[in-house]
Parts: structure tokens; sequence; C-alpha cells
């Protein structure tokens, strides 16, 4: 509670510094060669502790990536090729995580649009903005993506039969999803 107090209070610089600080110390607390995280490729005696309640091996120090972004990460790479440099694919990213953001946003055969229905929670000063679009009504052409990720998403919507049919409308013919 009085770190939430104390951000509220203190320069978004300050901020900003302390964390990379607290992330440069942990960095080196955990230094070691147990464990790879497969996003950032860097090395770890372990993942960090995460949430509520607490799963343990989940966070990387380094990237800041979960347990589910390394799975999906190796999914789509590994399984179904999403960075093929030789395939241009337009991908539709629903509630962004920063690190999947990040990566997609650098990789140059990707045609990538994220949104969101609150897009003013997403400050990752990428080259994409986050744009404001409601699952229920989603404004794109049918037939539009290669692939569509909408993870913890489709629980918090009351119409997800209606958000599942835009989602299938809004995907070509033979493109694959992660819901």
């Amino acid at each position: 509670m009085f770190e939430i107090i104390l951000e509220k209070i203190t320069p978004r610089f300050l901020v900003d510094a302390i964390r990379l600080n607290k992330k440069k110390n942990l960095l080196k607390k955990y230094q070691g060669n147990n464990v790879t995280c497969p996003i950032c490729l860097h090395n770890l005696c372990k993942f960090g502790n995460y949430g509520y309640p607490v799963r343990f091996n989940a966070f990387c120090y380094n990237c800041d990536s979960l347990e589910r972004h390394r799975l999906m990460w190796l999914f789509i790479t590994k399984k179904i090729g999403i960075l093929n440099e030789n395939k241009k694919i337009k991908l539709l990213h629903f509630s962004p995580e920063r690190v999947l953001y990040n990566l997609f946003n650098s990789s140059p055969n990707i045609d990538y649009t994220s949104c969101d229905l609150f897009p003013q929670y997403y400050n990752f000063d990428g080259k994409n903005k986050v744009e404001k679009v409601d699952i229920t009504k989603i404004p794109y052409a049918d037939n539009t993506y290669d692939f569509i990720i909408c993870n913890h998403v489709l629980e918090h919507i009351i119409e997800d039969r209606l958000a599942m049919s835009e989602l299938k409308r809004i995907l070509k013919t033979g493109g694959q999803a992660i819901l």
C-alpha cells in the first residue's frame, strides 16, 4: 500500500529509475543457467515468483514475461511459424501484453494491429498505438486477419458468443486464433 501511495506523489522519471535499478539488482541476483527465457533468451538460475496466490518460477526478470507469454511465444514461433520472414501476415491482438506487443511490433513480416476497449491504459511507446475496439462490434472487414490473439479477454465479455462470431468474421479462411 505504501508503494502505491509513494508512486502517486513521486515524479514519473524517478519511479522509472527506481524500477530500473531494482530490475538490474534482481538480474544480478538471479544470474545462472538453470532456465532460459524463450522470449528474450536470457539465462537465469530461476524465474521469479509472481501473482496472488503466488505462482513459483513464473516471472522473467529480464523481459517481464510470465509463463503464459513464454508458452504462447513458443507455440506461435515453433508450431505455427508466425515469424517466417518469407510470408507477410496480418495479426490482430486484443488486450496486448507488453512483451508480445514489443516482439510483434519489431517483426518486419507482421502487419500488426493491437486493440482494446480501453486503449488509454496502454502506454507502450511502440510504433503502433493501441486502437479502441469493442470486440462485439469489430470495425474491420470480413476475412482481414491471418492470425488473432485474444488472451484473457472473452471471460470478461457478457455477449461472448457475439464476440466470438465477430472474431470468426474477421479471420481469414484458414486463419488461426489463440482465444
